[in-house]
């Protein structure tokens, strides 16, 4: 469908490439699952290749954070504390990441004997670590949904413990992401780069600037606006802006890839090209046609592990509910940023490989149970 937009895309170019791009990572994940359908060695190797991964980009952070902090470290605006960015472009991208490796730390913790452990408990210091001081809310909430998820599902005696452990563990992440403090004035850079040039004595965009039309405060005006756990960062008008665009075209969208060049940002809080909503950027690009294969590509391969799992063997069963786990975070992540259709974003291969693992685990065993059934 991706592909067959292009034929209704405003740019036609842009969208048969990202189309084609998204096929070869489909391709690459559909491969994997394949390969070690039915062989758990191999399929655990793969889900520590994941892990192994967002390891070395998260030392490269910290390599980072040493060699240049002013590019590791978003510094303190009026609005919100310090935030780190390790190697990301902003403190969310790489926060992704890391939302989606923690079930498969969660898994490793589980699985790692003797000396190994020690390894396994630097990577969680690390993963949960960078992931608490970038700030990330979502990141974090869907963090702890899919380790839920996953915990959840392996340890099906210990239920009410997992919840208030885990609880207890979420409280104190994002009680930590509160403690960098809001600056007394913005940094001077924001001072700088604030306005735009004015190009003739009627251009008015200078003074109010198109992308920030919507809630602009005025010269001089201080907002109050602080950054807190439950502010949506202009997120939720720019979500209505999109809903609008995309119902000016509802049933099959502008075409794939092209929610960055399509998608107009008027909001004065909100900072980005993206609507920061995969779901709504895939209605944008796909329209309500695309939004039903991208909800069934998740949710049948989910139901289909749920009801399958008492059924699967113990070693089975521990590897799906960890790549569940991944596309259970996935899938929160997705709901505050524009990721799961590009290939270049850093969570975007490990979740839909994560979920091609999880339809080939429950798929194999199924085959299993047809050849030994009478």
């Amino acid at each position: 469908f991706a592909l067959l937009s292009a034929a209704w895309s405003p740019q036609p170019g842009l969208t048969f490439s990202r189309a084609l791009g998204f096929a070869v990572l489909i391709a690459a994940a559909a491969a994997l699952a394949l390969g070690v359908a039915g062989r758990p060695r191999a399929a655990g190797q793969l889900l520590l290749a994941l892990l192994a991964a967002a390891v070395i980009v998260t030392l490269a952070g910290l390599v980072e954070l040493w060699h240049s902090p002013d590019q590791a470290i978003l510094a303190a605006t009026k609005g919100q504390g310090a935030r780190y960015n390790g190697v990301g472009q902003n403190p969310n991208q790489i926060a992704m990441l890391l939302a989606l490796t923690l079930p498969l730390v969660a898994w490793a913790v589980r699985q790692a004997t003797g000396r190994v452990r020690i390894a396994v408990w630097v990577a969680v210091l690390l993963v949960v670590g960078s992931l608490v001081a970038s700030g990330s809310r979502g990141a974090a909430i869907g963090a702890f949904l899919g380790c839920l998820a996953y915990l959840l599902a392996v340890a099906r005696g210990r239920r009410l413990a997992v919840i208030a452990g885990m609880a207890l563990v979420f409280v104190g992440a994002i009680g930590a992401m509160q403690l960098p403090q809001p600056a007394h004035e913005n940094p001077a850079l924001y001072e700088t780069f604030g306005r735009t040039p004015k190009l003739s004595p009627y251009d008015l965009n200078s003074e109010l600037p198109l992308e920030s039309e919507l809630g602009f405060p005025g010269e001089n005006v201080e907002t109050g606006d602080t950054r807190t756990l439950f502010t949506s960062s202009g997120r939720v008008q720019a979500w209505e802006l999109a809903v609008r665009q995309g119902l000016e075209r509802p049933i099959a969208g502008y075409g794939f890839g092209t929610e960055d060049v399509t998608f107009v940002d008027r909001s004065y809080l909100f900072v980005s090209r993206l609507v920061e909503n995969s779901f709504i950027g895939t209605f944008l690009q796909l329209g309500a046609l695309g939004v039903l294969l991208m909800v069934a590509a998740v949710a049948v391969p989910l139901t289909a592990w749920w009801r399958a799992l008492p059924r699967l063997d113990r070693e089975t069963a521990e590897l799906a509910s960890a790549a569940a786990g991944v596309v259970v975070a996935g899938i929160v992540v997705a709901a505050s940023q524009s990721y799961i259709t590009f290939v270049g974003s850093p969570p975007t291969a490990p979740f839909w490989i994560a979920l091609f693992l999880l339809a080939g685990f429950v798929a194999h065993a199924r085959r299993s149970e047809a050849r030994s059934s009478p």
